[in-house]
């Protein structure tokens, strides 16, 4: 692996493990730009297991992944407020923070090193992804395998999805996700976030997207399409996900560094109340279009 691919390889799977998409962490080279592109993919596990959207509810998860045979950890925060989503995505000194707000049709990406925050429409989001890779070429499937498990002492469901994804739109190469994932059937909360799912799609929210790049956006497609089958069945109580791409050559460069495998599982839930503030610009802060 020539050191470009070497070093893409490293950004990428530091974002992998994050799934978020704001940068705390100043890099001092290309990979960091490439990094801030990139990040928030795989943000299916943006929208963990929400068992109360009528209340405020703090959701503690561990993630894990490998990429290239390198394994890392890290661990998230979602904070939920109504139509309000903050995450916050820690791995080592790296921090990231991102909010979608479905209320005021924003994302909004804190930089807290810059004390900088970064705002974008929801529909021009959704415009600019449609534009590189429609969603009408996302194919997805979710099938029950009629075996049942437990996270926090909370009984699910598990199933099998799969997800393809045209990097280019209409032809090879194409991203591919598969998985299992264990969704809570009847939890308090459950139609509330089915009630969100609903919402977040007809607001046009792309999860994950931050660049216009094809592979990027075929993530962030992907994401966004297992969230949605996800709803449709319950709450995803884990996710254990394998991503590759298939078709020629091109696959194979991708797959260089793009390939691994990630597991997600909620650790704890609280219910207490949230501050307005967290799901807002800092007060002080310089926010740009």
């Amino acid at each position: 692996m020539n050191e470009p691919d070497r070093r893409l390889q490293a950004d990428f799977m530091e974002t992998l493990a994050e799934s978020s998409s704001s940068r705390l962490v100043r890099r001092r080279n290309q990979g960091g730009r490439f990094l801030r592109r990139c990040s928030g993919l795989l943000l299916v596990y943006l929208f963990p297991i929400a068992l109360q959207l009528r209340a405020d509810v703090l959701i503690s998860e561990t993630t894990s992944a490998e990429v290239g045979g390198h394994k890392i950890e890290g661990q998230r925060i979602v904070m939920i407020k109504g139509m309000k989503l903050r995450v916050e995505t820690r791995q080592g000194k790296a921090d990231r923070v991102m909010i979608y707000n479905i209320e005021s049709q924003q994302q909004i990406t804190l930089d807290s090193e810059k004390r900088q925050a970064k705002v974008k429409k929801l529909a021009s989001l959704e415009q600019a992804a449609e534009r590189k890779v429609p969603s009408r070429s996302v194919k997805s499937s979710l099938t029950a395998t009629g075996e049942h498990d437990q996270v926090l002492e909370k009984p699910c469901v598990l199933y099998d999805f799969s997800i393809r994804v045209p990097v280019n739109g209409g032809s090879d190469p194409t991203l591919v996700m598969t998985g299992t994932t264990c969704i809570g059937k009847n939890l308090p909360g459950l139609k509330e976030y089915g009630d969100f799912a609903t919402a977040a799609k007809k607001s046009g929210l792309i999860l994950g997207f931050t660049s216009e790049n094809m592979v990027f956006v075929a993530f962030a497609h992907a994401q966004t399409e297992l969230y949605r089958i996800i709803a449709e069945q319950g709450v995803p109580l884990k996710v254990q996900t394998a991503t590759h791409f298939d078709g020629g050559f091109l696959a194979g460069l991708l797959n260089k560094t793009f390939s691994g495998s990630r597991n997600d599982q909620v650790v704890a839930i609280s219910l207490d109340p949230l501050p307005s503030e967290n799901f807002s610009i800092p007060q002080g802060w310089k926010s740009s279009e």
